[in-house]
């Protein structure tokens, strides 16, 4: 791949020239499909060669070459001693594990070989060929990323996690008063200022070159005492200079100057004259950042040299000491003052090229700005876990573009300033408010579970969402995973290149083992996904004419799966957030999958197990109330009497005129029951039938039910039923009268409105009534046949099937909502326009 030969040796690098996921996704291209040039640098020159795909190794004349050299593949390295070399040749690299991966081959060292490996570290890398003290060769490579595109994907990464952090930063200063502490920042760490001077040195010191070319400068005007005859103009007010000095006068018949009769000639005399001088406060300023940078930088050397750290870092930072110290007594700033004073409104400072440029590298270096280091500390991160920090950024990026973030701990305040704590193995939350709903959630980084039956967990994000109507917690994990699979047989057997089974196998294990314990063992991970570096979304998700891979439809199918996540392939990502957030608490249960019998075991939440149990009187209610019981004809309640678990009392308004005192206000448990002849209970003795059967209900404790359920315009026709759980959240008396389906949809549709009426043909509902429409404010749901319903909106009907709503309930539900949410915008844009046009 690299052979680079001297006279005293031979340098080669072995290695696959092709990779495999680069092929496939045709990365490293341009528009027109031309791959990019690749950097090569050789230092001195030397005879060298690269491969070329197409012809083999061919001679290297300084132009750019081919990518070859790719993040975590292997590659041998082989360093050859000539005969008649007996230099102690060895290479070197800022990376530890590359310089000691090569050994001797054979016992006298004349050959060197060893396999490296740059793992998931992209850009330039440099090795050195050393004997001893002597530096022969360097050469210097360009690692491009494997699995994502080195000038779109991995720079536009870089510049979206940069922005997103100082958006951050933006809205944290916008809602403080913390500003001006920024100004009494403390050094950074000896580890955070080397980071920060690896990346700002060359661009500092080409810089102070820049500015040794055009200093500033200004033309000053001084007074000097000369010889009148050397003295160039400047008369009146020489006159007026004698005038206060008449000792500088001598008699002279021939002078220049008459006074009282007689003629003088001056023996000195003031002149100005204009100079050029580098004496300004701009360069005084420089001078003062070069000593206090000189200083941090031997600061950091004698740091270095304490704890015996690599000696080539300490020898770097040497060089670069003595550069600014030679920098400072250069003839512009040999003869520049001391600094007096700090002026913060110096225009050069702020925007002279050059002055500019050293100010802002010097505050970089040396003022301690934390979110700057932390940023350039993400920077040089490797690819896995720079692509990690960029997934949970980018997601929360996607997320305040609809919905209201209302705090967050990413970036925060110390001692030292406005700091980023987005950190490997730092819990980082933000927190959000959908405007639509009014409900909360939250996005963490890190999170970590420890309390759990078995081991402890740390996914990389998980969002938790809190949705009305329950009071569950529903936790969904995206795992940040930098792997892709693109061999024939994994793509045979998903249908798409995809990340590698054992990270799927991750998200079946989160969703397993993260636990809620208190105050019973429960699940709270609905859905666990990874994400992935795939460059091309609509392709894996079969929207471009192939089949979708099985880690998408898995998604829809178990609630696990995976989607392709990179800068500007966020489609899905963003289009799966909106379903998490929309959805209700029906649509998040049903994508977990069940344990089998589990619908069995909670069948009774769904029964119609509590009977509505109107009033025929009002002393009838004194009776119940006094005596714990209810009672009814035995005909009215046969079918379903050992269903039954509990009563709930109706108050008609036909009784109770007080309308606070109408609607369902008390419920009980029932107890056992009787049945017997009307005219045995003794409570209640008579009755219009008094040999019929009938029932006596006896009630554990009657409750109050709060708040009251009430009428809403109807009232039961005689006994009826409805299930415990609609018992509880119903506000208006048709609503217990909802089917299933029916239910869903009302339920689902709750949480963004309050259903203001429910209509059935009849004021008195029977259990065989089917409900006419539901309403909330813009949208009513119409029934439309045994099978179908109709949603309206201003301007747009569209019907549906309830088959369809029992096949997939949250697309169809999401919809709705959409369909809902789209017809109130619009409506208020209309609302606006008008206001303007009036």
């Amino acid at each position: 791949m690299l052979r680079i030969e001297t006279s005293d040796f031979v340098v080669t690098i072995k290695g696959p020239h092709k990779n495999d996921t680069v092929e496939a996704f045709r990365l490293h291209q341009d528009e027109q499909g031309k791959l990019l040039g690749a950097h090569l640098r050789v230092i001195p020159e030397a005879k060298t060669e690269v491969v070329d795909p197409d012809r083999g190794l061919v001679p290297y004349r300084g132009e750019p070459i081919t990518p070859v050299f790719f993040e975590q593949t292997h590659y041998e390295l082989l360093l050859q001693r000539k005969e008649g070399c007996t230099k102690h040749l060895r290479v070197e690299h800022v990376n530890p594990e590359l310089r000691e991966a090569l050994s001797p081959v054979d016992p006298n060292g004349g050959l060197q070989s060893g396999i490296i490996n740059f793992q998931d570290e992209v850009g330039f890398s440099q090795f050195e060929i050393w004997d001893d003290e002597q530096r022969l060769l360097a050469f210097e490579i360009e690692v491009y990323p494997s699995k994502l595109d080195y000038r779109k994907d991995y720079h536009r990464l870089l510049q979206e996690v940069t922005e997103e952090i100082y958006n951050l930063a933006f809205s944290f200063l916008g809602r403080t008063s913390i500003y001006a502490r920024l100004q009494k920042q403390q050094e950074p760490s000896p580890a955070e200022f080397y980071a920060i001077f690896k990346i700002l040195w060359e661009q500092l010191s080409r810089a102070l070159e820049y500015v040794k070319a055009q200093p500033h400068h200004r033309i000053v005007s001084a007074q000097e005492i000369l010889p009148p005859e050397k003295v160039k103009g400047g008369r009146p007010k020489a006159a007026l200079w004698l005038m206060k000095r008449p000792y500088l006068l001598d008699v002279n018949p021939n002078g220049l100057l008459s006074l009282r009769e007689k003629a003088f000639t001056p023996r000195r005399l003031p002149d100005h004259r204009k100079y050029l001088t580098f004496n300004t406060y701009e360069n005084q300023f420089l001078k003062w950042m070069l000593k206090q940078l000189e200083l941090r930088l031997r600061q950091f050397a004698a740091y270095g040299r304490r704890l015996k750290i690599d000696e080539r870092v300490i020898a770097e930072v040497d060089r670069a000491w003595h550069y600014l110290r030679r920098y400072a007594r250069h003839p512009f700033l040999e003869n520049v003052g001391e600094l007096k004073r700090v002026e913060h409104s110096s225009l050069v400072m702020q925007m002279a090229v050059g002055y500019r440029d050293v100010y802002r590298y010097y505050l970089m270096l040396t003022k301690g700005l934390n979110i700057l280091a932390d940023i350039f500390s993400i920077s040089l991160k490797g690819m896995a876990e720079l692509y990690e920090y960029w997934c949970f950024l980018k997601i929360n990026a996607l997320l305040r573009k609809k919905y209201e973030l209302t705090g967050h701990n990413i970036i925060a305040v110390d001692r030292t300033g406005l700091v980023l704590n987005l950190k490997k193995g730092k819990e980082s939350t933000m927190e959000y408010l959908n405007p639509l709903s009014g409900e909360r959630f939250s996005i963490s980084y890190n999170r970590f579970y420890t309390d759990l039956p078995t081991v402890s967990q740390k996914p990389d994000s998980v969002l938790q969402l809190e949705k009305k109507g329950s009071r569950s917690k529903y936790l969904y994990i995206f795992d940040a995973k930098y792997r892709l699979c693109v061999d024939k047989e994994y793509i045979e057997k998903f249908h798409q290149a995809g990340p590698p089974e054992d990270t799927i196998n991750a998200m079946h294990r989160y969703r397993d083992a993260i636990i809620h314990a208190h105050p019973d063992l429960s699940r709270e991970v609905f859905g666990a996904f990874v994400l992935f570096p795939h460059n091309d979304e609509r392709a894996y998700a079969g929207l471009l004419g192939g089949k979708p891979s099985k880690f998408y439809t898995s998604i829809q199918q178990v609630g696990i799966g995976a989607l392709p996540f990179l800068p500007g392939q966020t489609m899905l990502v963003e289009r799966l957030l909106d379903e998490l957030i929309l959805e209700g608490p029906d649509s998040a249960f049903e994508r977990a999958v069940v344990q089998d019998g589990t619908a069995e075991y909670f069948s009774r939440a769904y029964k119609r197990n509590v009977l509505i149990g109107p009033l025929r009187t009002k002393e009838q209610l004194d009776v119940c109330l006094s005596h714990r019981i209810y009672y009814t004809y035995l005909d009215k309640v046969q079918k379903y009497l050992s269903d039954l678990e509990y009563v709930a009392l109706y108050q008609s308004k036909r009784l109770f005129r007080d309308k606070d005192q109408q609607g369902i206000m008390r419920y009980g448990r029932i107890k056992n029951y009787t049945i017997l002849p009307r005219k045995d209970i003794r409570e209640a003795p008579g009755g219009t039938s008094p040999h019929k059967l009938a029932v006596r209900f006896e009630i554990e404790q009657w409750q109050e039910l709060s708040p009251r359920i009430e009428p809403g315009g109807y009232g039961p026709q005689g006994p009826q039923r409805t299930t415990w759980e609609l018992l509880h959240v119903a506000s208006i008396y048709p609503e217990l009268h909802l089917t299933e389906q029916e239910v869903r949809l009302w339920r689902e549709l709750r949480r963004f409105e309050r259903c203001r009426r429910v209509e059935f043909p009849k004021q008195e509902i029977d259990e065989s009534e089917v409900m006419v429409s539901m309403e909330f404010a813009g949208l009513a749901i119409r029934n439309a046949g045994p099978h179908h319903f109709e949603v309206e909106v201003p301007g747009e009907k569209k019907l549906y099937n309830y088959s369809d709503l029992n096949k997939s309930p949250g697309k169809i539900l999401r919809e709705i909502i959409l369909l809902w949410q789209g017809s109130a915008s619009k409506g208020t844009q209309d609302e606006v326009t008008e206001e303007a046009g009036a």
